[in-house]
């Protein structure tokens, strides 16, 4: 078997910002609580499309983008209590399944490296791989903009909510990622923007995450035995 690796880098902001998404349409009922409102939940900046607009002296800039949701990862270090040592993982078939629904969020892998990843899987049971893993912290920040008072005020409760309630373990058992409830900290009030047209009514929340990451190379080996079959596709330490 050729030279296989899988980089497991978890991407923060687009697990937090996908996980917002569909807490808001579903738990939230965000169309009922404001109908006729579209939500956008993203890692892209929504000031960004406004000054990508060609906006003729005394015309209105289209602010269909909000109200909106940004999630944005600012710093990383290494926690430097955690060291990295060498492991031995075993991978599971159910990996392939992980990462084709949505897991390369969680790992960065090319397509030619996917399918060659599933040819290894044939007629085994599981893999071993041979690399490290260790945690580190981020800074992130959640920007809430809205061109109403009262829904911007609404929308940071919210995601304030989400930040301290049930999705936070969500994040921890599926993603690794874990919210640190004790550095969470924000403004409700008090942030505008009177740049394009209309005044752009904003809060912020900030708050540390840490995460796992990791680096392991596939090798071979002969499957002796049986062994249990158990949730995701990364299973402890052989």
């Amino acid at each position: 078997m050729r030279k296989l690796v899988l980089t497991k880098i978890p991407d923060c902001e687009a697990l937090i910002a996908n996980d917002i998404r569909d807490w808001f349409a579903t738990d939230q009922k965000f169309s009922e609580l404001f109908p006729g409102q579209n939500l956008k939940v993203s890692t892209d900046h929504p000031f960004v499309s406004l000054l990508t607009q060609n906006v003729a002296d005394g015309s209105s800039y289209d602010l269909s983008g909000f109200p909106s949701v940004t999630v944005i990862d600012t710093n990383f270090v290494k926690l430097v209590e955690t060291p990295v040592l060498p492991q031995t993982m075993r991978l599971l078939p159910t990996l392939i399944d992980e990462i084709r629904a949505g897991g390369r969020n969680k790992f960065i892998m090319s397509k030619q490296a996917l399918v060659a990843l599933e040819q290894a899987f044939v007629g085994q049971q599981y893999l071993l791989a041979e690399g490290f893993q260790t945690l580190r912290r981020t800074q992130m920040a959640i920007e809430i903009w809205a061109t109403n008072k009262i829904q911007k005020d609404k929308l940071f409760d919210l995601v304030s909510l989400y930040l301290v309630g049930q999705q936070r373990f969500k994040q921890h058992t599926e993603n690794e990622i874990v919210i640190e409830e004790e550095s969470i900290n924000g403004e409700r009030s008090g942030v505008y923007n009177f740049d394009f047209g209309d005044v752009l009514y904003g809060a912020m929340l900030h708050f540390n995450v840490a995460y796992t990451v990791g680096y392991f190379e596939i090798k071979t080996y002969t499957t002796v035995g049986t062994i249990d079959v158990v949730a995701h596709g990364m299973v402890g330490e052989e």
